[in-house]
């Protein structure tokens, strides 16, 4: 395990106790775009390649899919209010 690899794991737990404590508090669509997209970001960071390594395109199709679900729930969360 490399410590990019190490680091993304602690910034999974911490970002999984922000969502849980979203969560509680109500915000649950936000909670879920929060987990979404900074997920995506924090797996595209920790899967970069070193400098002895082909670099890959900082977006994966997750890191997309994700933009999209979470633009969709921001905008039917600001329709709902």
């Amino acid at each position: 395990m490399t410590d990019r690899q190490a680091l993304g794991l602690v910034l999974c737990f911490l970002l999984g106790a922000f969502i849980a404590f979203l969560w509680s508090e109500g915000f649950r669509f936000g909670a879920l775009a929060i987990g979404l997209i900074a997920g995506s970001h924090i797996y595209d960071w920790m899967d970069e390649a070193s400098a002895d390594e082909a670099k890959r395109p900082a977006l994966t199709v997750f890191g997309e899919i994700a933009g999209i679900v979470s633009a969709l729930i921001a905008l039917g969360q600001l329709i709902k209010s």
